[in-house]
C-alpha cells in the first residue's frame, strides 16, 4: 500500500516517470538486499507467502506506475 502511495504520489506530481524510476529503482533494490543471507545466517525477509508477496508485489506495482499513460494537464 504505502509503494502504491509512493509510486503513485511522484508520478502525479512530476508528471515524468523518471522520479518514480528511481525510486522504485532503489526499493527494488532494498528489498533485493534485505531477502539476501547476512552473514550471521539471518534473512530479513522470510520464505514463504509472505516474503513472495513482498518481494512480487512491488514489482508489479511498479510495473503498473510505469506502463501507465500519461495524463493530459487539464485546460
Amino acid at each position: 500500500m504505502a509503494v502504491s502511495a509512493l509510486l503513485v504520489g511522484l508520478r502525479l506530481l512530476r508528471g515524468t516517470r523518471t522520479v518514480a524510476f528511481l525510486a522504485a529503482t532503489g526499493l527494488l533494490v532494498t528489498i533485493f538486499v534485505l531477502s539476501l543471507r547476512g552473514a550471521g545466517g539471518s534473512v530479513l525477509v522470510p520464505a514463504g507467502l509472505t516474503g513472495t508477496l513482498w518481494t512480487v508485489v512491488p514489482a508489479l506495482v511498479t510495473a503498473l506506475v510505469l506502463a501507465w499513460p500519461t495524463i493530459p494537464a487539464r485546460r
